[in-house]
């Protein structure tokens, strides 16, 4: 049974080792080059996570009780359970540890879609408050009243878009001023 449970656990773990060097490897390139971890690749690790401690887990509720019965159905040479243990709990404890990992990489996934998000919406938001005086301008001079005294002027039309203008600048001046653009 320790060479089955032995062979069962050495396949684990070079997935395990596999995953985790995976999982270095793309902390590694986030934190050098600030190049964020695809979305696509953090799943497929998670699926693989997920399998492997499927197998281990397990394994370990097995061997425990194998190790407790009277006489241990562990057969193999006098310190093979012992092994078997330490490398199950070795396995248990690198599990661990690359689902931490895992976890702070989809973590920064999703902080860099959100801040992303963010921006395009400080952006919409930047230009709605330039053009909401302007449109608001052109909505009232839209109205084709009858007695609008700016209509039959011969300045009211370059006097209109000045004052267009002025609030735009006037807007993006005070915006920047705040640093929101």
């Amino acid at each position: 049974m320790t060479l089955i449970l032995g062979k069962i656990l050495d396949d684990n773990c070079e997935v395990i080792n596999y995953l985790e060097e995976r999982l270095q490897l793309l902390s590694a390139a986030y934190s050098e080059q600030d190049e964020h971890p695809d979305p696509k690749e953090l799943l497929r690790l998670r699926r693989s996570l997920v399998t492997a401690k499927q197998a281990v887990y397990p394994m370990r509720r097995i061997v425990s009780r194998a190790l407790r019965q009277d006489p241990p159905l562990v057969i193999g040479s006098d310190n093979a359970p012992e092994l078997l243990t330490i490398k199950l709990e070795g396995a248990v404890l690198t599990l661990s540890v690359a689902e931490e990992l895992l976890t702070s990489l989809e973590r920064l996934c999703v902080n860099a879609a959100a801040e992303r998000s963010a921006d395009i919406q400080a952006t919409l938001t930047t230009v709605a408050v330039i053009f909401l005086p302007l449109i608001c301008i052109s909505s009232i001079f839209a109205m084709n009243f009858q007695y609008m005294p700016e209509l039959k002027s011969q300045w009211g039309y370059p006097l209109c878009l000045g004052v267009m203008a002025l609030i735009a600048i006037f807007t993006l001046k005070k915006l920047q001023r705040k640093k929101w653009y």
